[in-house]
């Protein structure tokens, strides 16, 4: 059996670990492990996973129709490990059209993909989506999500939506809210 020593703070420890078990099961990564920690032992145990959070913010609250509104995608991986093959997906709403998106995006299928490879443990970046309204709609949602190969615990930030209100030019708009959906 290898035998680790662990440095933490103020604690030393000299750690025999054992792998029963490492494989991939439906995709998830699966690892079992038996830790035999010699000596005297106060502190927390942790194994690293990362966390990807994702936040989208509109140019604007509201729109006149015929006018363009960007929105702005941050991610930010804030968990304690790198995320392996990251995909930050933007969904397209019904009655805009894509005017603009950032490099390396590609349209497929009514949203804008962005396969963004590893993000770093405390990684972010953002993305850029131009729309235009092509119908008179009053509301129009964008959602964007973000997923990992990577074990994920929290999947509760990896989704985002802002709402922007579309008025015609001789009406008053309102505003936008912004708010995180969970990931199906």
């Amino acid at each position: 059996f290898p035998s680790h020593d662990i440095k933490t703070g103020d604690a030393n420890v000299t750690v025999n670990e054992t792998t029963t078990v490492n494989t991939n099961i439906i995709g998830n990564n699966w690892f079992f492990s038996l830790i035999n920690i010699f000596g005297n032992f106060n502190g927390n145990l942790v194994f690293a996973r990362p966390d990807l959070e994702i936040m989208k913010v509109a140019d604007k609250q509201e729109a006149p129709e015929g006018e363009s509104i960007s929105y702005v995608i941050t991610y930010h991986n804030k968990g304690k490990s790198q995320a392996n093959n990251v995909v930050l997906t933007d969904y397209i709403p019904s009655g805009t059209e894509v005017i603009s998106y950032s490099e390396g995006g590609t349209l497929q299928s009514g949203s804008i993909v962005w396969n963004l490879g590893t993000v770093a443990k405390n990684g972010t970046g953002s993305v850029r989506v131009i729309l235009q309204p092509t119908a008179s709609k009053r509301e129009i949602v964008n959602t964007a999500l973000i997923s990992t190969s990577s074990t994920e615990p929290n999947k509760g930030n990896n989704g985002t939506s802002a709402l922007t209100r579309v008025y015609s030019p001789d009406t008053a708009g309102s505003t936008v809210t912004h708010q995180s959906l969970s990931s199906p």
